[in-house]
């Protein structure tokens, strides 16, 4: 099945450590009425409490070490924006009398105000008509990955290349020499192209994905060749939807929770005032 990932970019807020880095160097709530712009110390204000340059750099830092790709100009402004929402739900939690003293506390309240949002969710009784609406509207949810049974080999040459495909397409074998190697990492049976990436890259498995059972395909990279017989796909299915009603109805809530957290912060922030400082 393919796993959901719009809810672990909220989840940011509350996880990895970011909470106490947020209220490193300053009170909880403090408004600092002799705050000095010309100093740089902070990135925004939110309600004229400031995030501070310091909290900003660790969270990038720290969102910067758990990701494979370099850290660009729209990663920097998510960051900044996760520390927005929190701040956020923080003062939100405070003005509904959840008192804070420490980074603990503050983590709690955010976590409790999410918690709260997807109790709400969870108490939803979805009518027969929503759940197959939602279905039909996200059947990617509910998918079985196409899976390849593939071989695979390396060579030398141009031209051992050519000749092994030609070798393949007529009688499905191919006569190994010294310029040709079999890859024995490949496993029998059937592989999600997921997987094919992590054995052979995402370049070839690209290449696969379109092709046909009994195709065979050489690929050029690195200084050799690359020769890939798919001998079996299975093309991606979907769960019947009377097969998956319980799980169907958990996907239904948790979108409700994910729309409803959504626009619950996006509430907070138009009836916030934001003023960035020194955005980097």
């Amino acid at each position: 099945m393919k796993k959901r990932k719009t809810h672990n970019h909220l989840i940011f807020l509350v996880t990895g450590g970011l909470i106490g880095l947020v209220l490193a160097g300053y009170g909880i709530f403090e408004k600092n009425t002799d705050f000095n712009f010309q100093n740089q110390d902070a990135i925004a204000l939110v309600n004229d409490v400031p995030i501070k340059n310091e909290s900003y750099l660790r969270a990038l830092d720290r969102y910067s070490s758990d990701s494979k790709n370099k850290m660009d100009d729209e990663d920097r402004a998510w960051v900044l924006q996760r520390l927005i929402e929190e701040e956020l739900l923080v003062q939100r939690g405070f003005s509904l009398g959840m008192i804070t003293s420490d980074n603990d506390v503050r983590g709690a309240i955010v976590r409790t105000l999410i918690s709260s949002i997807n109790t709400e969710a969870e108490a939803i009784v979805p009518e027969i008509e929503e759940l197959i609406n939602f279905y039909n509207n996200n059947k990617e949810r509910f998918a079985y990955p196409a899976t390849y049974s593939i071989e695979a080999w390396v060579s030398k040459t141009m031209i051992d290349t050519q000749i092994a495909i030609k070798q393949l397409n007529n009688n499905g074998s191919i006569e190994i020499n010294k310029n040709i190697k079999r890859l024995e990492n490949i496993p029998n049976g059937l592989l999600t192209l997921k997987k094919i990436t992590e054995y052979l890259g995402p370049s070839i498995a690209s290449k696969i994905k379109p092709l046909s059972e009994g195709v065979a395909f050489s690929h050029h990279e690195n200084d050799r060749w690359y020769i890939i017989q798919i001998n079996q796909k299975n093309e991606e299915s979907f769960a019947p939807i009377e097969n998956i009603q319980i799980q169907l109805k958990n996907e239904f809530i948790r979108d409700q929770a994910d729309k409803r957290l959504r626009a619950y912060i996006d509430n907070l922030k138009e009836n916030a005032s934001i003023n960035y400082l020194n955005e980097r």
